[in-house]
């Protein structure tokens, strides 16, 4: 399967940063604002690579992690959304690989307006940890679907076009070096 992978017209992804306002930035100033400097461009992702996918959607610019969570697990990650919400309107949300935890913030005229973070300690369960802000009216509307389509739900009254294709997605790599010491396995002699 090709990826960035795309469903009913959806990019499957585990954390988007939605962002609008001007000036519209450019991929490269995007990529340096959230410390993704050593990505480049890719017409197609090599094997063992981490990428970054950044798109159009509408009059808002989508930047998107892979499902590493390469962008969501970098410290700077916060500190760079916090600092883009001062001079652009701001919606990123995430979602857990295996269990049932998300998050979702809003920045709108620098100012947090919605946050909620549901963590997921049972993998099972749901406990909501951080719940800033008044609830929208379409959240509420919202109430009880999976989270997927709870944000698609948020997009479209937020006036974010999250329908793509694949011909809309500017793909940045970069080579995956894992972390793990292979010499630290455990050893049957």
């Amino acid at each position: 399967m090709e990826q960035p992978s795309i469903f009913d017209c959806r990019l499957h992804a585990p954390f988007f940063i939605y962002f609008r306002g001007t000036p519209r930035l450019s991929d490269k100033q995007i990529l340096d604002h959230f410390g993704l400097h050593a990505y480049q461009s890719a017409a197609k992702l090599p094997p063992s690579s981490t990428y970054a996918v950044i798109a159009d959607a509408g009059i808002w610019t989508l930047l998107a992690d892979d499902w590493l969570y390469r962008l969501w697990h970098m410290p700077s990650t916060r500190k760079a959304i916090e600092l883009l919400a001062k001079t652009h309107d701001v919606f990123a949300w995430s979602l857990g690989d295996c269990d049932q935890s998300y998050e979702y913030m809003i920045y709108l005229n620098g100012e947090l307006v919605r946050q909620c973070t549901v963590d997921s300690p049972h993998f099972d369960d749901q406990v909501v940890r951080i719940n800033i802000g008044e609830h929208l009216p379409f959240e509420t509307e919202s109430k009880g679907l999976p989270i997927e389509q709870k944000m698609e739900r948020f997009c479209c009254n937020m006036g974010i076009n999250d329908s793509v294709k694949r011909e809309d997605l500017r793909v940045y790599y970069t080579p995956y070096k894992s972390n793990l010491d292979l010499n630290a396995g455990i050893r049957n002699f």
